[in-house]
């Protein structure tokens, strides 16, 4: 049960995952502005404000996410750098920068060698200036937990019903994961607008020990291109509160 709390609690989810590898590039996407809310479910309290800028630079794509949490009022910044080639994206690099109050308290910096399959991170405490490195494999279907954009938009396009892939959680470990797609379009209230989205729910692959593990389900519309409109589960690990996040705009 111990490994379960700490897994749970290293999977903390935002909007969506992005996938690393040869992924195609979702249809009107450049140039979008999106804003994303999380909300404990039982009093609508807010807990962390998200805003994501992404942006073409010729054969770049960058995602800029800036996320206020509202607990703690740290500050979270991540900008993601993709290659763009032949419609489709690679992640290069990943810097993930956390402030309190404009004084910055770590930097998180990931170098991804698709040559040898592997991922360089460093981790910087500020405070005492000191630096961490690991290095960990990767495969063709490995993404990132800070926002899973990317990887579900293709299952749906592509009308997968069941996938495995390996997850990177901001703890810089690697999980394996199943996700299964529900086709029969559910019609779901964001924003005051009745929105047709297909379901998927996420579990870690544990074997037997996937049954004690809370489900972590998402939302996509129906509609092309299948835009991410809802995550509902757990904030963190066990014992933190239930969370709705939801696209804004």
């Amino acid at each position: 049960m111990k490994y379960i709390l700490t897994f749970v609690a290293a999977i903390f989810l935002v909007s969506s995952s992005q996938a690393l590898y040869q992924t195609p590039v979702p249809e009107n996407y450049f140039g979008k502005e999106v804003i994303i809310e999380s909300r404990k479910k039982d009093s609508g309290e807010l807990m962390v404000a998200e805003k994501i800028d992404v942006l073409e630079d010729g054969s770049e794509l960058v995602l800029v996410s800036t996320k206020q949490r509202k607990d703690n009022g740290l500050t979270i910044k991540t900008t993601t750098f993709y290659n763009l080639e032949d419609e489709k994206l690679t992640c290069i690099a990943q810097t993930s920068k956390v402030l309190k109050d404009k004084d910055l308290i770590s930097v998180k910096q990931t170098n991804f060698d698709w040559d040898n399959m592997v991922a360089l991170i460093s981790t910087t405490d500020s405070k005492n200036n000191k630096t961490k490195q690991k290095t960990i494999k990767l495969t063709p279907k490995t993404i990132l937990s800070e926002s899973s954009y990317f990887y579900f938009s293709d299952l749906i396009r592509n009308h997968v019903e069941k996938a495995d892939f390996v997850m990177i959680p901001p703890d810089g470990k690697s999980y394996k994961m199943k996700v299964s797609v529900s086709y029969e379009p559910r019609e779901i209230t964001v924003q005051g607008e009745k929105v047709n989205c297909y379901e998927i729910e996420m579990k870690p692959d544990m074997g037997f020990l996937t049954a004690f593990v809370p489900k972590l389900m998402f939302w996509y519309t129906v509609s092309s291109p299948h835009n991410f409109v809802r995550y509902e589960g757990l904030a963190r690990g066990l014992g933190t509160p239930h969370i709705i996040q939801e696209i804004v705009n």
